[in-house]
């Protein structure tokens, strides 16, 4: 019994002459040319985000197992009410900010509870949490 190893060269071929063709179109859009690099430029590069991570963790240098530590993405912890200012003055700039909270497993719910409400006091409507789910076998 053999393998008929046609249907495999036809493929092979159009993939070929696909990716020679993008190839040039690509190289096509991307022309040598000297820019302008005016030297007081008045254009602003935005530098809001338009998504913040809250990580809640345990505080492993502690051994208090209920100390938390709260940040903002991977800045350093800070309080609460901290993280809350740094949230309004976001969410003043950027009205459509999303929040997802990250929480440690070994967290009450608690201290997840209270990064949620810092979030509900500053009206930011859009807030998801990271969980993995378990197989359940």
């Amino acid at each position: 019994m053999a393998f008929n190893f046609t249907p495999l060269i036809d493929v092979f071929m159009l993939l070929t002459i696909f990716f020679m063709l993008v190839a040039r179109f690509t190289s096509a859009e991307q022309l040598a040319m000297m820019l302008p690099d005016p030297p007081d430029s008045l254009a602003r590069v935005s530098q809001m985000p338009e998504r913040v991570v809250i990580n809640c963790r345990v505080n492993e240098s502690q051994a208090d197992p209920d100390a938390v530590v709260y940040s903002l993405g991977p800045n350093p912890p800070e309080s609460l009410g901290g993280i809350s200012d740094h949230l309004a003055a976001l969410q003043q700039q950027s009205p459509n900010i999303k929040v997802v909270i990250r929480a440690d497993r070994r967290l009450r719910f608690e201290h997840v509870r209270a990064a949620m409400q810092a979030v509900a006091r500053n009206n930011i409507e859009v807030l998801h949490v990271a969980a993995i789910a378990e197989e359940r076998g």
